[in-house]
């Protein structure tokens, strides 16, 4: 890990609010309100798409908004209830199983896992933190530093299982007595955590 020797300061509510001020600064009008649109009309979800893909810079191709926008809405009819009980698999499902391929040339659909976990974030935030390359990098450094997960396999190699890395994130939540934030809040951090000393 090519950070393990660099010195990022310790997690604590300080440093979180700290990292969260910067968040509001880069990003005034974000916030983490939910989107209540149903999710059951093809041009209104492909919109989302796009809004995502472009704020996020996920890289889906138009034929993987498109094809993403009618398996949302014809391919996931319980789509809306999954969101609003917190299902977790959803996120798995979404980006592994759209059948969308990124172009002509592809010989099949891409893993969508990062795109996914912020659709879903989209529209429940607090349950659905955005899985990212920096925040699990940064994640792994700190079980490297502080050993926040007693089961080092868990963190080592899963992290693109989304389950498990809501589970980590919670753990490290714990573990550095920062439960008066939520998930979203907490990934914001490590998310700029990771722009510092990854980028």
């Amino acid at each position: 890990m090519k950070i393990r020797n660099r010195k990022i300061p310790r997690p604590s509510s300080e440093e979180v609010v700290l990292h969260l001020k910067r968040w509001k600064e880069k990003y005034p009008n974000a916030n983490d309100v939910r989107d209540h649109s149903p999710n059951t009309d093809v041009s209104v979800v492909e919109k989302k798409i796009s809004e995502i893909n472009t704020n996020e810079r996920t890289r889906l191709s138009g034929a993987e908004i498109k094809g993403l926008a009618n398996y949302i809405v014809n391919g996931i009819p319980d789509f809306g209830e999954r969101l609003s009980n917190n299902d977790l698999t959803l996120v798995s499902q979404l980006a592994t199983e759209h059948n969308t391929k990124h172009n002509e040339k592809s010989k099949k659909p891409r893993n969508l896992y990062s795109f996914s976990s912020k659709y879903c974030n989209l529209h429940n935030p607090n349950a659905f933190p955005k899985f990212d390359k920096l925040v699990s990098e940064v994640l792994r450094h700190f079980q490297y530093v502080y050993g926040f997960i007693p089961a080092v396999s868990q963190i080592d190699s899963n992290l693109d299982d989304y389950k498990i890395f809501v589970s980590v994130l919670d753990q490290f939540t714990d573990f550095f007595n920062l439960t008066d934030f939520t998930r979203s809040e907490i990934d914001h951090y490590l998310w700029f955590l990771g722009i510092d000393y990854f980028a």
